[in-house]
């Protein structure tokens, strides 16, 4: 039996917000994120909130399945999720599978950056927040991000300093996140 759910979301100024079974909330919710694609929203500056019956968190996995959601990438929707898991409530992206390439850790934070930018309209990403990611996408010895990305110092674009660096990925950058994944899909 399917329970009760409460959603709040803002997006670039639209809003919506339901209350009732999660089918419906779910059929409401996809109709609404089509009609604010195709007013141009795209898909940056978004805040989501909710809760289940109980008090719990709504799922997130709502926005994940609006066909718009993806776009802006060369690789199909459907392939993406394959590789990528997308928190909308924490605004957190990590991945389900690692690059099997000779510089695994440091692609890997090249597709999280490519995530961030992507999927959750964030084109600079700090680098605790980078590190935590990295961390719960599988690698587990990784003191710094900084060394890592400094292998794909032309790809990679950074600006602040200490812990308000941020990072973020240039056109080379993106071709190349995007190379790492068809490898990962073959």
């Amino acid at each position: 039996m399917a329970g009760n759910l409460k959603l709040n979301v803002k997006l670039n100024g639209s809003e919506f917000s339901a209350d009732g079974p999660e089918k419906a909330v779910g059929a409401q919710y996809e109709r609404w994120f089509e009609l604010v694609a195709k007013r141009g929203h795209s898909g940056s500056n978004f805040a989501v909130g909710g809760t289940a019956e109980g008090g719990e968190p709504a799922d997130a996995g709502l926005a994940t399945t609006a066909k718009d959601w993806w776009a802006g990438s060369a690789i199909e929707p459907g392939l993406l999720k394959r590789v990528f898991n997308v928190d909308l409530l924490q605004k957190a992206l990590s991945l389900r599978t690692l690059p099997s390439t000779q510089t695994r850790d440091a692609d890997a934070l090249l597709l999280l950056l490519y995530g961030y930018a992507k999927f959750l309209g964030q084109p600079h990403v700090t680098g605790s927040r980078l590190l935590k990611q990295a961390r719960i996408s599988g690698i587990t010895n990784l003191p710094r991000v900084t060394p890592l990305l400094e292998s794909h110092g032309d790809k990679v674009t950074t600006a602040g300093a200490y812990r308000g660096k941020t990072y973020g990925l240039n056109r080379p950058g993106e071709a190349s996140a995007e190379e790492i994944i068809n490898g990962i899909l073959k």
